[in-house]
């Protein structure tokens, strides 16, 4: 490590394409828990681990709520075929969901699965009623379609929330040494509440081109939260 400092470092690891995203996410743990900063040092952790049906979807990075997916049903004989629903507000709550898997899991489906489309499977309530309103004579299994690039933004962001994140605490003199912050940079941090609500501000509601979606808690309650298929 050089004497610029961890943030600069970070900050100069976060530019670099190649470097590990989780390896970043790890090193904004420490720095923002040496800084006082709950909310980002949750945020890290969570973006490594996961998230869960008990978050509340207000919660949750805007980046991870995706919409306009391809509801589909499986013919046996005839592959994916697609669902047609005329009712608007039903559409807009079926074809929305929250991406609850860490990025580690996210990055290893990437690698993997070559893929350019992925798909959440809806859970056995659900099933029951696109069925009940299809016009089939039998029943079939449903599931939403999504292009794999949402996945690959979903990396872009935290990348970028760590990039602007390490601008901001430049930008305010904070630097720290190896992985140590002085008593002058931990009080800034306290002190300046474009660090405090950075999380807030930047990263969920509060955004000015954000607004959650009133589906987003029923999406939350329709998909399985860990079932990624091609």
């Amino acid at each position: 490590m050089d004497n610029k400092g961890i943030v600069l470092e970070l900050q100069r690891e976060a530019l670099d394409n190649s470097s590990d995203i989780v390896g970043l996410l790890r090193k904004v743990k420490i720095i923002a828990y040496k800084l006082g900063l709950e909310d980002l040092t949750e945020w890290a952790t969570k973006e490594v681990g996961g998230y869960t049906s008990t978050d509340l979807a207000e919660t949750i990075p805007r980046y991870r709520h995706i919409s306009g997916g391809t509801i589909e049903f499986f013919n046996p004989y005839r592959g994916y075929c697609p669902t047609y629903i005329d009712d608007a507000e039903l559409l807009k709550r079926l074809d929305s969901c929250i991406i609850y898997l860490g990025i580690p899991k996210i990055t290893s489906y990437l690698k993997t699965e070559k893929s350019s489309i992925f798909r959440y499977t809806f859970t056995p309530d659900a099933q029951k009623i696109l069925n009940s309103i299809s016009t089939t004579p039998c029943d079939f299994s449903y599931s939403v379609k999504y292009p794999v690039n949402c996945l690959f933004q979903i990396l872009e962001d935290a990348r970028n929330v760590i990039i602007d994140w390490t601008l901001l605490l430049e930008s305010n003199g904070i630097l720290g040494i190896d992985f140590s912050f002085s008593d002058k940079e931990i009080g800034i941090a306290a002190s300046k509440k474009s660090i405090v609500n950075y999380y807030t501000t930047n990263v969920f509601l509060n955004s000015s081109n954000f607004q959650i979606q009133q589906n987003s808690t029923e999406a939350k309650q329709v998909f399985s939260i860990s079932d990624l298929s091609k």
